[in-house]
Parts: C-alpha cells; sequence; structure tokens
C-alpha cells in the first residue's frame, strides 16, 4: 500500500522536507501535476509562504494554480504557511480580495499555519481523516459486496429450486 502523504519533489529544498523525513509520517516524493502535497485520493495542496503568495498574485500565477488544483482534486486547499509581516508591500485589503476570490470563484478554501511545523502538524491531521474516510469506505464497500454476494448465492439457489423435480430430493 502507498503511502497516504505525497510530496511534490520540488519541495523537498523546504524547512517542510526537514519535518518531514523526522516525523513519523511516511510519504512518497514524487511529481505532481499540480498543487505540492497530495493526501490520499482526494486532497491536493497548493503550500504558499507569505512572500511568494504575494508574487503569485501579482503576476497571476496563483489564480492559476487554484484553477488547475480545483480542476485535479475534489478537496483543493490553499495553505498560506508563515507569518503576516512578509506581505511585501501588498495592502491587506489586496490579499483578502484575492483570497476571497479564489475561495468563492475557485471553491479553494485557504488554511493559514504560522510555520512548517504547524504546517507538518496540519497535514498529519488531514492524513489521518482521509485514513479514517478511506477505511470506512473499504469497510462499507466489503459489506455491501458480502450482502450482494448473498443475494447472489439465494438467487442461485432459488433458480436450481425451480428446475427440480417434485420427490427428486
Amino acid at each position: 500500500m502507498r503511502p497516504l502523504v505525497r510530496i511534490d519533489h520540488r519541495e523537498m529544498h523546504t524547512p517542510l522536507a526537514r519535518y518531514f523525513q523526522t516525523s513519523s509520517i511516511e510519504f512518497d516524493v514524487v511529481t505532481l501535476e499540480a498543487g505540492d502535497i497530495e493526501i490520499g485520493d482526494r486532497v491536493l495542496i497548493e503550500r504558499k509562504r507569505y512572500s511568494d503568495l504575494c508574487r503569485s498574485i501579482r503576476d497571476g500565477r496563483l489564480f492559476k494554480q487554484a484553477h488547475r488544483i480545483r480542476a485535479c482534486s475534489p478537496c483543493p486547499i490553499l495553505l498560506i504557511e508563515g507569518e503576516e509581516g512578509h506581505l511585501e508591500m501588498m495592502h491587506r485589503n489586496a490579499l483578502n480580495g484575492a483570497l476571497a476570490m479564489i475561495a468563492i470563484e475557485s471553491g479553494v478554501p485557504a488554511l493559514h499555519t504560522r510555520d512548517a511545523k504547524e504546517t507538518l502538524a496540519v497535514i498529519e491531521l488531514i492524513a489521518n481523516r482521509e485514513r479514517r474516510i478511506s477505511m470506512r469506505s473499504a469497510l462499507s464497500l466489503t459489506a455491501r459486496l458480502k450482502r450482494m454476494e448473498e443475494e447472489a448465492c439465494n438467487m442461485t439457489l432459488s433458480t436450481y429450486s425451480e428446475f427440480q423435480r417434485p420427490g427428486s430430493g
């Protein structure tokens, strides 16, 4: 079974990667088509530090990235890491307007973390939740398959009993 968390190889030079390597979270380093961190089959995270977030808003990359992760995942997340003091000459209203547009028009909610350590904790929470959802789905599927097998078996038995001659056993 593959690890639940997959990290884009371009993230491996960040402080978050160092925290991952010392954590108990199993992860694979891969090349992701979109986003920076994939959790299970549903969650795709685009991770931004405030300085990169401001540059991405200015040059329009953020909106393209938000649309791309939305297209690739039923549960996309924009994760903003760091302190707001690094807004790099961007007015707070411009930042809020961009994040509101991404949340409303692209359907990509934003989460904020203080640092890479807190980001790892959030990823671990999401991974644990996804693992529980996956286990519940697997158990539900197993129960449904068992019911279907029993129904098929009962149908087969009733079909055979229709062809038996009276008194033949």
